[in-house]
């Protein structure tokens, strides 16, 4: 099956289509390599997919719905699977727009794409580093080995849209990791 990734040279999303390449799926990856965290992290992960047979990449920002309509019609695919997002709380705070723009104007844009070109599968995924339990503004040194909920266990489905209205099976995942330190492949440890 082919699949679209966006965010592909992201921590998580980097794994997931690696993981789908190499269990026989073709995936169109999509990333804008921003500068929200350093992109020589994201060019060495995507040189990790490059070498993958299975895997495409193509440079655009999910905000472009020109450029995502050009390639998917060319590449058309059985599911999206939207991981682009903005990394970095503080940041968020300095420049929230760019915040909101990638978040929820980019993912209107492909939930428009799938409803236009008859996509049947949606899977949004939200990732957060949890600082629960913390008063006042956040610091290197707070403790973050508390859930935010208890009731919000990991990689649960957190909401499942009406598919008359978009005319697809949309599901939206939730992945919280519980340390900012940076593993061996630039993610949480």
């Amino acid at each position: 099956m082919r699949l679209l990734v966006t965010g592909c040279a992201g921590f998580i999303a980097s794994r997931v289509t690696e993981a789908l390449v190499r269990n026989g799926h073709e995936v169109v990856g999509v990333d804008n390599l921003n500068d929200a965290y350093d992109p020589r992290l994201k060019e060495w992960r995507l040189g990790r997919l490059r070498a993958l047979s299975g895997f495409s990449w193509h440079s655009l920002d999910i905000l472009e719905r020109g450029a995502l309509l050009e390639l998917l019609p060319s590449h058309p695919v059985k599911a999206v699977l939207n991981l682009a997002a903005r990394a970095g709380v503080r940041q968020s705070l300095v420049n929230p727009w760019i915040y909101y723009a990638t978040n929820v104007t980019g993912i209107l844009n492909l939930l428009e794409l799938c409803r236009e070109l008859g996509t049947q599968t949606f899977v949004l995924a939200s990732t957060s580093s949890l600082y629960a339990g913390n008063e006042g503004a956040f610091r290197e040194d707070l403790p973050t080995d508390r859930p935010l909920s208890r009731t919000r266990p990991l990689r649960k489905p957190q909401r499942r849209w009406p598919t008359r209205t978009i005319a697809c099976s949309a599901s939206m995942w939730r992945c919280c990791g519980t340390s900012p330190c940076m593993g061996r492949r630039g993610g949480p440890t």
